[in-house]
């Protein structure tokens, strides 16, 4: 569930670390934190009482910086964490949380808010998932209708070659 766990205050709370190079001007992306499914339980049986993110990010350039910042995802999720239900994992929406650079905020959480936060991400994200899903099955029925299947095979894109 973490990289690490640290202690503070006689509880261990799980750290996420997360690394990378960024290029000067350049930010984005969706990196993986943790599985939606897991915090929740954690939080619901109240093993944990934080979750953090330790970002780490190398910033290239002519002087290349280091950026350090370590934040309690409970603190900051309903601004910059969105969830996938697909893989069940909530991401970090790393545009949003390098242009804003969210305050560090610590400190012992409002346990139910945050358990009713992750149970409607979850939500939302399976109504999105299973619309998607609808969708995209829809549109291959509709592509695939009429299919002959004595039409000859062409394997052109394929890219073989004898050898």
């Amino acid at each position: 569930m973490g990289d690490i766990w640290i202690k503070a205050g006689g509880i261990y709370n799980p750290v996420n670390i997360k690394t990378g190079v960024k290029q000067p001007g350049g930010t984005g992306g969706s990196p993986n934190i943790v599985s939606l499914r897991k915090l929740t339980d954690a939080v619901f049986r109240r093993s944990i009482d934080a979750y953090y993110l330790l970002r780490v990010q190398f910033i290239a350039g002519p002087t290349p910086k280091v950026d350090v910042r370590l934040v309690d995802l409970l603190q900051i999720m309903e601004s910059y964490v969105r969830f996938d239900s697909g893989h069940g994992q909530l991401m970090l929406m790393a545009k949003e949380f390098d242009e804003d650079r969210p305050s560090p905020k610590y400190g012992v959480i409002d346990a139910k808010r945050a358990l009713e936060h992750l149970q409607e991400r979850r939500k939302i994200g399976d109504e999105r998932l299973t619309a998607n899903r609808r969708r995209a099955r829809t549109e291959a029925t509709k592509a695939m209708d009429g299919f002959d299947g004595s039409a000859p095979i062409d394997q052109t894109d394929a890219r073989l070659k004898a050898p």
